[in-house]
């Protein structure tokens, strides 16, 4: 069976993670390891885990963002722009136009980053919107 890609880049200066948060980026990226349509890819500072994101359906128009999330220590830095750059570039080369994501009505941070990147709200449930992002940008 063919494994999951899963790759890792470099920035500058680093913080460790909660054993929570690396808990949940473990458990995560193990669920994702096993099918070759799904993506995770760490970012990491100085060899230290900082956030994750992960795409799945990678073999259609408009992949799926499961999640994307920095460590607390690392948030308003940037990092989730450098995150969802680089899950956009990877939805592209493997041939999508967007991806699609859930995204709750009060995470105004979130919703500000993906609203930066040309999102659009495509459907509302409950508390949560369905949002598109163009690959393009």
């Amino acid at each position: 069976m063919r494994r999951a890609r899963s790759e890792t880049f470099m920035l500058a200066h680093g913080h460790d993670a909660t054993t929570e948060e690396q808990a949940r980026m473990d458990r995560l990226a193990g669920d994702a390891l096993d099918d070759p349509l799904q993506m995770v890819e760490t970012l990491e500072l100085n060899g230290d885990v900082c956030g994750y994101y992960w795409l799945r359906g990678l073999d259609t128009p408009a992949p799926f963002l499961v999640d994307l999330h920095i460590l607390h220590a690392y948030r308003r830095n940037g990092l989730g722009a450098v995150c969802l750059s680089r899950a956009l570039d990877r939805a592209g080369a493997a041939g999508a136009a967007l991806i699609e994501l859930s995204v709750a009505r009060r995470n105004v941070a979130a919703l500000a980053l993906y609203r930066s990147h040309g999102s659009r709200v495509v459907s509302e449930a409950g508390d949560a919107f369905l949002l598109t992002i163009p690959v393009a940008g």
